[in-house]
């Protein structure tokens, strides 16, 4: 168990951009499905890793917004992040195909220090500080964030870009594969149904104003056959014909 008051004491570089204890970073629905250990009362909850115990939520939300956010590191953490990816992910294979990423990950894996942490049982626990301080370029910016990702226990939730907004983000399901959310998910549906729908009333107007035209040919008449198209299909206008023989969608007419 941990102590309430060395809780208190340590913060993730998660909390510190919440800018705020852990009991105030927003938890998603999928968390309380996952196996939860309680400090003691007060001290919020905890998720133990490989060498000790974090709050693995706030630090990988850290890692979601470097992906989102603004400046050079981001598009350096992106590439990474998607290389880690594309290797499976797996890490043996990764290295190899990016010995420079993991020399940097070494070295600024090699310049912080694990804390041990003597606990109220008989067993000692280790706390990582790799992300007490912020790295001194972007590229180690990067490197520090992308440590934070795989060495939580729930990488595998992250995903990205959405194809609607462009964010990266945490998946709440299994299922959830391409969009962040419901509503870019929707979103993205409505608007090819509505592309659909427009293209069908395009072609729509193209059948009736070849329709019209050869009626034109047909009739004695002054007027002018975008004019006399117009009449016949009152949702046609001159102008939507003009466009149409400019894409070379419809032929100018020549009366019979």
């Amino acid at each position: 168990m941990v102590s309430t008051e060395s809780t208190q004491k340590w913060k993730t570089f998660g909390q510190r951009i919440a800018e705020g204890s852990l009991a105030k970073v927003p938890v998603p629905d999928w968390a309380s499905s996952l196996p939860m250990v309680k400090a003691q009362p007060g001290a919020g909850q905890f998720l133990p890793r490989f060498w000790g115990i974090f709050p693995w939520y706030a630090e990988i939300k850290a890692v979601v917004d470097a992906l989102n956010g603004k400046g050079e590191t981001q598009p350096i953490l992106r590439k990474i992040v998607h290389a880690w990816w594309k290797s499976g992910p797996n890490l043996q294979k990764f290295c190899r195909a990016n010995p420079k990423v993991r020399a940097d990950a070494d070295s600024f894996w090699s310049q912080r220090g694990v804390d041990l942490y003597w606990g109220d049982s008989g067993i000692a626990s280790c706390w990582h500080t790799l992300l007490g301080e912020r790295g001194s370029t972007p590229n180690e910016e990067a490197i520090r964030f992308f440590l934070l990702l795989i060495i939580n226990p729930y990488a595998n939730r992250l995903a990205g870009p959405c194809p609607r907004c462009g964010k990266y983000y945490l998946k709440k399901r299994a299922s959830q594969k391409v969009y962040c959310s419901r509503r870019c998910g929707n979103a993205t549906t409505a608007t090819v149904r509505t592309r659909e729908q427009r293209i069908q009333n395009h072609l729509d107007k193209l059948r009736r104003s070849r329709i019209a035209i050869q009626k034109w040919t047909r009739t004695p008449t002054k007027c002018d056959w975008k004019q006399f198209v117009s009449r016949q299909e009152p949702d046609i206008t001159p102008k939507f014909l003009t466009r149409a023989v400019n894409k070379g969608e419809l032929k100018t007419p020549v009366r019979q």
